[in-house]
């Protein structure tokens, strides 16, 4: 299969280009927003921002900085949110699941 979600990691996420005046300014159908594949888009991203703070606060949970055990903790809550998101919604064999599981 083909479909951009099944050839989608993590750094392709992580690499975006900033928005220009022309795409803020478009006026898109509300119906464009609604179709497959800008909802997993916006499930990705979402996905992607989770797993990333639970990463940053690991991080920091294994530096001399901060409260080790409550980052940890909060760590594995964003790891945990970002997993059954991706669970729920994206296909079990994208790329971007395995490597959050």
């Amino acid at each position: 299969m083909n479909d951009w979600i099944f050839n989608l990691n993590i750094g392709n996420v992580m690499h975006l280009s900033p928005m220009n005046l022309d795409e803020l300014h478009s006026k898109l159908e509300i119906t464009h927003e609604l179709n497959r594949d800008a909802m997993l888009e916006k499930i990705v991203l979402i996905t992607v921002s989770y797993f990333c703070l639970g990463t940053e606060l690991r991080f920091i949970a294994n530096s001399e900085k901060g409260d080790k055990e409550k980052d940890m903790e909060e760590s594995d809550l964003w790891h945990s949110k970002a997993l059954r998101i991706a669970c729920k919604f994206l296909p079990e064999n994208c790329p971007l699941l395995t490597h959050i599981i």
